[in-house]
């Protein structure tokens, strides 16, 4: 079910009002450290899920803007990694597609080995390095608000590079 940009957006702010009134009316009770971390768990799942709805960069919040906390910088890289990893996806397709083409029309009559399939084991290789590759600096980061920052950080450059090297082809 495709929802138009500017409905997104609506929705986003409408979502973050709610969620900000939520947390300002439990306030006094935050003295409770199980119901403040109920609040935060629910706040920050409340985030991730709304998260996954947007499809493009016109639909990242405005809270993306500037974010002021660490939530919403997570939230934030979030929205930015599932876009350009889309976009990889988009463009690796595209380049596949090209690539079966090629060899059919060319390959295959010269009795040369298909690309299409070396290329596709290259992307899965590439995603399993970019993956551990996260993985080893996430975990060497430790504990604290900035392991899943950084996490973050190393796969929206990862996917920075793919798109570039993946662009000549397209």
């Amino acid at each position: 079910m495709a929802v138009t940009s500017r409905q997104q957006l609506s929705g986003w702010k409408s979502s973050l009002q709610i969620a900000y009134q939520v947390e300002e009316k439990m306030k006094p009770s935050y003295s409770k450290p199980e119901l403040t971390m109920q609040v935060t768990k629910a706040l920050i799942g409340f985030f991730v899920v709304t998260a996954f709805y947007c499809a493009n960069a016109e639909d990242v919040p405005q809270v993306c803007e500037s974010p002021t906390a660490g939530q919403q910088m997570v939230l934030c890289k979030r929205v930015a990694l599932r876009i350009s990893t889309q976009q990889v996806t988009d463009l690796f397709n595209q380049n596949m597609t090209e690539y079966q083409g090629n060899d059919r029309n060319i390959l295959a009559k010269a009795h040369l080995p298909a690309a299409a399939p070396e290329f596709a084991k290259a992307q899965k290789s590439w995603t399993a390095y970019k993956e551990a590759s996260c993985k080893a600096e996430y975990n060497y980061v430790g504990s604290g608000s900035l392991r899943e920052i950084e996490y973050l950080d190393c796969l929206l450059e990862f996917n920075k590079r793919r798109l570039e090297e993946l662009r000549p082809h397209s």
